[in-house]
């Protein structure tokens, strides 16, 4: 039996309290989730958020690190390195039924008091899923050494900045 943590907007989650700014992606049984941390976001960051708005995800792998780019709203590129090795549960990834994909939870969160102001669920494309899927695996397939991603995370982060990134990658979907 899994315990996963029930997320509902409005509610405080006391791991997500001081929080740093930042996006975090991680894959479950559930699918794909996304915190969005934001340093006591405004009005209309909340609103980029919602239903109806733009959205926008990329992806790379870049050093043995599958580098995610995501696009919401008016906002600015953000990125998230990923592997699956640092899943904080293990990667359960799924087979892909034919025009279907992957569910993401997109969430952003008040990074000073823990509290989700939305919640949104995205369907990711059919293509994107399957490319995050055999990236995730193949990843999967190589030794892991905290020490040695790190110093990759490093390396990529002196040498690009999030609009490059976004650039380079040639996987995509979106929602206009």
């Amino acid at each position: 039996m899994n315990n996963f943590q029930i997320f509902e907007t409005g509610k405080s989650i006391e791991d997500f309290i001081g929080h740093e700014e930042g996006v975090s992606f991680n894959f479950n049984e559930a699918g794909a989730i996304m915190i969005i941390f934001f340093d006591n976001p405004t009005p209309d960051e909340i609103d980029q958020f919602k239903s109806g708005k733009r959205f926008e995800m990329r992806m790379i792998e870049l050093s043995g690190i599958i580098m995610i780019t995501v696009k919401i709203g008016d906002l600015n590129w953000m990125d998230a390195p990923y592997t699956p090795h640092l899943n904080k549960e293990k990667a359960v990834f799924s087979d892909i039924m034919v025009g279907t994909g992957y569910v993401l939870t997109l969430m952003l969160v008040n990074g000073q008091n823990g509290k989700i102001e939305h919640l949104r669920t995205i369907s990711m494309s059919e293509k994107f899923s399957r490319t995050l899927k055999k990236n995730a695996e193949d990843n999967l397939k190589n030794d892991f050494d905290i020490n040695t991603y790190y110093l990759n995370l490093n390396s990529i982060f002196s040498k690009y900045q999030t609009k490059d990134i976004v650039k380079m990658s040639t996987d995509y979907f979106k929602i206009s």
